[in-house]
């Protein structure tokens, strides 16, 4: 299923002080990459702009841009995830690394840096990368409220909240389905690299290829 064609805020590009506020555990998430089925544990992460302020619908006032990140939920030392958590909080070993509570990042602040590039199919796409706030700078002050979805502490309203394609996306995952009681198992029994089993909620590793480098 593709995701819904949606109006996007275009940043231009930069460093762009912002909060993380939001951090949704997808569950494992099937697509294709180069003709091949594929699978990977993903969590999408959500920065809000305070600098970025705009009216979207008339009448609500002026709100925070936000920009989110879709990432492979693995520590490993080459990982996307693991790259935005150590610019956000600084390096860490790889025992470190594993050991890290992910949800302890929601509500630090940092400084968002937004660059434009070509994918494979030759869609432009936004990067995005973190680092520390500059010495002196002044913490931004939290907007919304910090958010966290998972599958360990379901809230049925701020699944119920979050844009259509990313519940359509859940709602097909293995972890979303048992969780719900409507998962009926199937002649494979190997669904999303799990034998009938949830994912865990920890880092994704174990293919020959990096997750991180699939686009989706």
């Amino acid at each position: 299923m593709k995701a819904p064609t949606v109006k996007r805020e275009v940043l231009e590009e930069g460093n762009y002080p912002a909060t993380l506020y939001k951090i949704v555990y997808m569950g494992v998430v099937e697509g294709e990459y180069k003709g091949e089925k594929t699978s990977a544990y993903k969590v999408n992460l959500t920065w809000e702009l305070p600098t970025e302020m705009k009216e979207w619908k008339e009448g609500e006032g002026e709100k925070p841009v936000v920009v989110s990140k879709m990432c492979t939920l693995s520590m490993n030392s080459k990982a996307n995830l693991r790259a935005i958590v150590e610019g956000m909080i600084g390096g860490m070993t790889d025992a470190e690394a594993i050991d890290y509570d992910l949800d302890d990042l929601a509500g630090q602040a940092c400084l968002l840096n937004i660059s434009y590039g070509v994918s494979e199919t030759g869609k432009e796409k936004q990067n995005v990368s973190t680092s520390k706030l500059i010495k002196g700078m002044d913490k931004p002050k939290p907007f919304n409220k910090k958010v966290i979805v998972s599958y360990q502490n379901w809230n049925e309203a701020e699944y119920q909240n979050l844009p259509q394609f990313m519940k359509d996306e859940m709602a097909k995952t293995l972890e979303y389905q048992i969780m719900k009681g409507t998962y009926v198992p199937t002649a494979d029994p190997h669904i999303g690299g799990y034998k009938d089993e949830v994912a865990p909620v920890g880092n994704y590793d174990g293919t020959a290829t990096n997750p991180d480098d699939i686009p989706f």
